[in-house]
């Protein structure tokens, strides 16, 4: 089972976009790390050769898998990272959390596609794809890539704000980005993904009411998404009327990432795997 685990060619090229994410999460935790040529080189190879992987996968069509699921949106998450956040001075130095984290869930992922050829012998079963249901894949995945985004920029500021509150000047408070750059990127995103969430619940019901012929279906995976959306709705109204931020804001921006995470790949680990 080991030699023919090391001999699988998709396990193999899932190692090698899992390693993809280390030199620039590593450029970046170095004291001289700087957003120069050599940054924007090995961030860009990063997200081409999880790109790459994303499309090798896909070439068949979408993976139902909890694996493929994860590769998925690791990918998407760290290509709207690259080409978006040039837009905050100091945003590059967020990759020092988020490559890591992305490497996790990219290990995370590998294990599940183990786990899931024990199970089934064989891969993923493909969903047959039509208008409604790319719609609502790509608003799904986008969806939870910018949410990924806003909770790892929320993590920042949490690390952030108890090292000032703490007077103490060590090296992480110098890697990663300031609170107001970190606050930044999280309420962006957190609106990109609220409106993102609205095209997946509008596709989501469009599928239902098409299979079944009512409207929702009303399982985990819905309600926590619905739940996720109106904490997330909540918040940014609180945002721009009562301009909570900080420490307050990042508690409830994980809260809602761990919401979303539960309903799309928790759902997935449970009826892939655990149950299966």
């Amino acid at each position: 089972m080991l030699y023919r685990s090391i001999m699988d060619e998709k396990l193999i090229i899932g190692i090698i976009a899992a390693l993809s994410i280390l030199p620039v999460g590593a450029y970046t935790f170095r004291a001289d790390a700087v957003n120069n040529r050599l940054y924007w080189l090995l961030l860009s190879s990063s997200a081409i050769v999880l790109s790459g992987f994303m499309l090798y996968r896909l070439q068949l069509g979408w993976q139902r898998g909890l694996a493929d699921s994860l590769f998925v949106c690791v990918a998407v998450t760290f290509v709207i990272y690259t080409l978006t956040h040039h837009w905050f001075r100091e945003g590059w130095r967020l990759v020092v959390l988020l490559a890591p984290y992305l490497f996790i869930i990219c290990i995370l992922a590998l294990l599940a596609y183990e786990a899931e050829l024990q199970i089934s012998r064989h891969d993923s079963n493909v969903v047959a794809l039509d208008g409604w249901t790319i719609v609502h894949i790509i608003s799904a995945v986008t969806a939870y890539g910018t949410i990924t985004l806003a909770a790892v920029a929320a993590v920042s500021v949490l690390a952030q704000e108890r090292l000032l509150k703490a007077k103490k000047d060590s090296n992480w408070s110098r890697r990663l980005p300031p609170v107001a750059d970190s606050e930044n990127i999280e309420i962006i995103s957190l609106f990109v993904s609220e409106a993102v969430l609205v095209v997946g619940i509008a596709s989501g019901m469009a599928l239902q009411l098409s299979s079944s012929g009512s409207l929702l279906a009303l399982d985990h995976k819905t309600l926590l998404t619905a739940i996720a959306f109106l904490l997330v709705g909540l918040l940014l109204i609180a945002r721009m009327r009562m301009g909570i931020r900080g420490r307050s804001a990042a508690r409830y921006v994980l809260i809602s990432y761990l919401l979303i995470t539960l309903g799309y790949p928790g759902v997935k680990l449970v009826s892939n795997i655990l149950i299966a």
